[in-house]
């Protein structure tokens, strides 16, 4: 998205001047302190095509959704009382035999994913509930239930667990 947007502010650049019969030869866009900077540059200043321009060098965390974090957190809950069930044939269990984790029941007994680590689970499920929030144009009921039963239901108990706060 910032290189459109740095694209388009240089082509921007190059059409205003031209109406004004003052065109650069080149145009350099920088970001610096959160902000665009757009400059006319010689013929020796280095070029670097838009799709290879550098983004921002900063760490860009996305602000988590609320809603997905409370579904996550129901997931967890749901699918392994948050990992203290007993039951050494419960998914979990078998993942953290293998030094592994999947306290959150993702592809269910048939497929027995394991993850490396809790993060990578969480993450992994993280964007599976984004991606079907945006495919189910945030109905949070076909969501929880495709998780939990596959295919598109407007509702089960699974959401109705959810809504009501029961484990």
């Amino acid at each position: 998205m910032k290189r459109i947007i740095a694209a388009t502010i240089a082509l921007g650049i190059l059409i205003g001047t031209r109406v004004n019969n003052q065109a650069p030869e080149y145009v350099t866009v920088n970001f610096e302190n959160n902000h665009y900077i757009v400059e006319e540059a010689s013929p020796s200043a280095e070029i670097v095509p838009i799709a290879h321009a550098q983004e921002p060098n900063e760490t860009h965390k996305e602000e988590s959704n609320p809603d997905i974090e409370k579904m996550l957190t129901y997931i967890h809950g749901a699918e392994s009382t948050y990992g203290r069930n007993t039951n050494p044939n419960a998914l979990h269990n078998i993942c953290a035999a293998k030094g592994e984790w999947n306290e959150l029941g993702y592809g269910g007994m048939a497929l027995k994913i394991c993850f490396e680590s809790e993060e990578a689970g969480m993450a992994k499920v993280r964007d599976w509930l984004t991606r079907k929030l945006k495919q189910f144009e945030g109905d949070e009921a076909k969501t929880l239930c495709h998780y939990n039963l596959g295919g598109e239901h407007v509702n089960c108990k699974y959401y109705q667990n959810y809504i009501g706060g029961e484990i």
